[in-house]
């Protein structure tokens, strides 16, 4: 198969998986709730993308053992399975890798420009108006 005939297959082969409730990518693991790739696939995609940015030999091993040992508990808020998207963490100037959070909570911590400082300030303006709120 080439070209055009070998994306049309692919893209059959995709829809059968996704149908029964498997990955797309994989057609193995069974996908998680509304989503058409499995964690697994997922966290591959996301670790190719950090190798793409230019990290470093050593912090893509660093990502690679966080996925081996991998919980599905986000790292920044410690909720199981619930936090999105699962994302690899990583500091933007240095490409450190810092740990396997969900995509709500990498879209948190981007949006205040990985700033502790605006974080605790919104986690203060929070507590402050708790009682308005629950």
């Amino acid at each position: 198969m080439q070209g055009v005939e070998r994306r049309e297959y692919d893209k059959h082969r995709r829809e059968r998986w996704t149908a029964v409730g498997l990955c797309d990518q994989c057609g193995k693991c069974p996908s998680a709730q509304g989503k058409k790739r499995c964690t697994e696939c997922i966290l591959y995609y996301a670790l190719y993308h950090l190798k793409s940015l230019g990290m470093s030999v050593s912090e893509l091993a660093k990502a690679q053992e966080a996925v081996v040992v991998f919980d599905n508990v986000c790292r920044a808020c410690g909720r199981v399975s619930s936090c999105g998207t699962w994302c690899f963490d990583h500091c933007h100037s240095t490409l450190t890798f810092r740990g396997i959070v969900g995509m709500d909570c990498n879209l948190s911590m981007g949006r205040s420009g990985d700033n502790p400082d605006i974080l605790r300030k919104q986690a203060e303006y929070l507590e402050k108006h708790k009682q308005k709120f629950w």
